[in-house]
């Protein structure tokens, strides 16, 4: 995972799920920056050559994926050195196994013994 952060939000994304977009998101792309989803995944794997396309378009996609549409204007507008510098590695938190509840088994009762014939009316616990 990694993190970015905008006007003291911080947005959390996992690069190889920016792959696979939308239509939405593959037309948004291509009328934001001219990307084809061929040129999208072209630049994703060579980010290091930070693409300004590239680089405004991860922008684009975790924003609106975050929350809602997000005007290219405002992407535009972003300085390039404050996002780079911002972008950390985020560990995924550690899989958590629910362990199931158990509870106590109720005690079982049965009839104590025969006196005379008759079964007591006493019960004893006998746990399992």
């Amino acid at each position: 995972m990694k993190r970015f952060r905008l006007n003291g939000n911080d947005y959390d994304y996992d690069p190889a799920a920016l792959f696979d977009l939308t239509f939405g998101e593959a037309r948004g792309l291509k009328a934001g920056t001219g990307l084809t989803i061929a040129d999208w995944h072209q630049g994703l794997t060579s980010i290091h050559r930070a693409d300004p396309d590239v680089l405004a378009g991860i922008v684009w996609v975790v924003l609106r994926r975050a929350g809602g549409p997000v005007d290219w204007a405002d992407v535009d507008a972003i300085s390039t050195v404050d996002l780079l510098g911002s972008v950390t590695d985020v560990e995924d938190p550690p899989e958590t196994i629910e362990e199931p509840v158990v509870d106590e088994p109720e005690p079982v009762t049965k009839p104590v013994a025969k006196r005379n014939g008759k079964a007591s009316t006493k019960q004893a616990a006998v746990t399992a």
